[in-house]
């Protein structure tokens, strides 16, 4: 009885150890954009801003083409066998050695398409050093500490790439013939802290690569598609939204829907600390109870949705303020499309407990992936009709495909007897 009370408070404080390095994580990655985002928009201007903000919706295609669904998939896998050092190694060699093939294919094509078409040859340089994203993604395995619950490293590293990369967009970056620079400092602070996790994982974890075989990588391939086509899917209503912009627009309009993005984007990842940090916890007690599963997570409802209703309602009614103060007044037609998404927050924070931390935890993966296509396809027939309407349109489309997406989780579960909603019951 005492050894197992041992083990619980062990696992409690493991846990609240995890949420207090991403919460402080999470501080960082929203104070850091506070200082550079209205320092760029200044800097660059509307259309600079915008042309940046293109570049790295373009190249997040293939970001989402690399991590394949390892982000969550390898992070479960390292959670249920964080005990066995040897199936945690093939697991981390197998899932790099996939993701850097990858990330090379991937750049092959990215290449093509820069070179080939003239939207993207005029500024191929930019669109090239935004590649680094990718580059730097592959180099930091995220999945493996959140895994091992390990996420002291990924704050301590993130910190130091990000605090890089700040300094030097204020000594370098001074007007708009510095645009370049951007993308290319970004790519150095990440490849930096890419770098600094690998040796971490080496010598700190003591976690080794070794040679992977080909049922390995198979098994990790097969238990990531599901993950891969949603996240494909997730990526045509909520990247692609600049990325068509940009398409059927102009840079200008590019700007007023990215900067209002960047504003709620903080706002929107407050609470996500506690989402990455209980999934690898949810995932053990899934495995062994389901009803102890479903308990936790509408605790887990009701914390988050309190609290990111309250960000959603202050970011709608201070909208007026946030956009000139942060982007400033070349961007107040941004005031409107933070309006129409600030319910956001409080939208999605509920779509990633009942989706990823509840329905992938109890194996519903593909249930999960479907949906999310569906959905899709329902975001894209409903933007191609407001896009006429430019960033407005754009962005109540993204608002009704979020609700929609969550609403449909929670019936998929509550039929499943998986009742999330606080006062109903399982």
């Amino acid at each position: 009885m005492f050894k197992v009370s041992g083990q619980s408070l062990k696992k409690n404080r493991k846990l609240v150890s995890n949420f207090g390095y991403l919460s402080a994580l999470k501080v960082f990655e929203y104070v850091f954009p506070l200082l550079t985002i209205p320092y760029l928009a200044r800097v660059l201007g509307v259309a600079g801003f915008g042309l940046v903000s293109f570049a790295q919706a373009f190249a997040s295609y293939f970001l989402i083409l690399v991590d394949f669904g390892f982000n969550l998939s390898a992070s479960k896998d390292i959670s249920v066998h964080h005990d066995d050092r040897h199936q945690v190694e093939t697991i981390y060699s197998s899932v790099m050695l996939v993701k850097t093939g990858l990330m090379i294919v991937t750049f092959i094509m990215y290449a093509v398409l820069v070179f080939g078409f003239a939207r993207f040859r005029g500024d191929s340089l930019l669109y090239l050093s935004t590649f680094g994203l990718v580059v730097s993604s592959v180099l930091f395995p995220i999945w493996l500490f959140q895994g091992l619950q390990e996420m002291k490293f990924i704050t301590l590293v993130q910190f130091c790439s990000r605090f890089i990369f700040t300094v030097l967009i204020f000594v370098l970056v001074r007007s708009s013939a510095d645009i370049l620079l951007v993308p290319l400092l970004n790519a150095f602070g990440g490849i930096i802290g890419g770098i600094l996790s690998l040796l971490i994982v080496r010598y700190r974890l003591g976690i080794r690569l070794r040679r992977p075989y080909l049922p390995e990588i198979r098994s990790q391939i097969r238990s990531s598609f599901d993950l891969f086509l949603s996240n494909v899917s997730i990526s045509l209503y909520t990247i692609s939204n600049t990325f068509l912009l940009g398409l059927f627009w102009n840079d200008t309009i590019v700007g007023y829907y990215a900067g209002a993005e960047k504003i709620l984007r903080p706002l929107q990842n407050m609470l996500q600390p506690i989402t990455q940090a209980v999934y690898p916890h949810i995932a053990q007690i899934a495995d062994r109870s389901r009803s102890e599963a479903t308990a936790f997570l509408r605790k887990l409802v009701l914390l988050v949705g309190a609290a990111t209703g309250v960000v959603s309602i202050a970011a709608f009614v201070l909208s007026p303020l946030l956009v000139p103060l942060i982007l400033g007044p070349d961007f107040a037609p941004s005031i409107l499309i933070l309006r129409i998404m600030s319910p956001l927050p409080f939208v999605i924070a509920l779509s990633n407990i009942a989706g990823i931390q509840a329905m992938l935890s109890f194996g519903y993966g593909r249930q999960f992936s479907r949906i999310i296509i569906l959905c899709t396809v329902l975001h894209l027939t409903l933007a191609s009709c407001l896009m006429s309407f430019g960033a407005a349109g754009v962005s109540t489309s993204v608002l009704v495909t979020e609700i929609t997406i969550t609403s449909v989780f929670f019936i998929f579960l509550a039929r499943r007897g998986i009742a999330l909603l606080p006062g109903t019951h399982s």
